[in-house]
């Protein structure tokens, strides 16, 4: 019988970051990008789809649907959801960063003065970016890429909108339960009406935001 070799933190933590951006039907052994990460991470296609597949198992959006999946999540599995419902742009920040290491090249050896310990503007600038694309991904997906509102389903004329927005709320900043798919044109709006409608806006959203939390 062969060796059940554990998963690392970091194969965990892209195999979450996959499944927050894959559709449920998609997540199966023939998915390109299933296979692609596969191969980055030393795993099976068929072990990187039952991964994602134990995280739906955990998610209670998956369960409103009525969406049976695979029941077999390990303790590692059930510690990082439960860690991405307490701090979610942490753990959207490491996903997209251990996945930023797989698929970078190797780094020439550095040269010249050493860069300073400790977090500067670069640093946070690139953390944000990456919260960011985490955060739209999972949104995306969550809505099918399609407009809530008027169900446009062209992605790249969709934004992932905050209901609390950005600055407000540090810790929702990653939560997809945060978010709405909205067309570029209906979260802009005319930039005359803008300032206008930015009080109405907040208050919209933060309707929207008690309806999902009732689920």
């Amino acid at each position: 019988m062969p060796t059940r070799i554990p998963w690392s933190p970091e194969q965990l933590l892209v195999a979450f970051r996959l499944y927050c951006r894959t559709p449920f039907g998609r997540l199966h052994a023939r998915n390109p990008e299933i296979i692609h990460l596969a191969q980055l991470i030393g795993r099976t296609p068929s072990a990187v789809a039952m991964k994602a597949c134990n995280f739906a198992s955990l998610d209670p959006v998956q369960r409103a649907r009525d969406i049976v999946a695979l029941g077999n999540a390990s303790r590692a599995d059930r510690q990082l959801w439960e860690d991405f419902h307490t701090d979610p742009e942490s753990i959207a920040a490491a996903a997209e960063t251990t996945y930023a290491n797989l698929t970078a090249p190797a780094a020439p050896p550095a040269a010249g003065p050493s860069i300073p310990a400790g977090p500067t503007e670069a640093i946070r600038t690139v953390r944000a970016r990456r919260v960011q694309a985490f955060f739209r991904s999972a949104v995306l997906t969550s809505y099918e890429s399609r407009c809530a509102l008027t169900g446009l389903a062209i992605p790249e004329l969709l934004n992932a909108s905050h209901i609390i927005p950005w600055s407000e709320n540090t810790a929702r900043r990653a939560d997809p339960r945060n978010g709405l798919a909205l067309a570029v044109r209906l979260e802009m709006g005319p930039s005359a009406r803008a300032s206008k409608n930015v009080e109405h806006q907040g208050k919209k959203r933060r309707q929207c935001l008690s309806i999902v939390e009732a689920f």
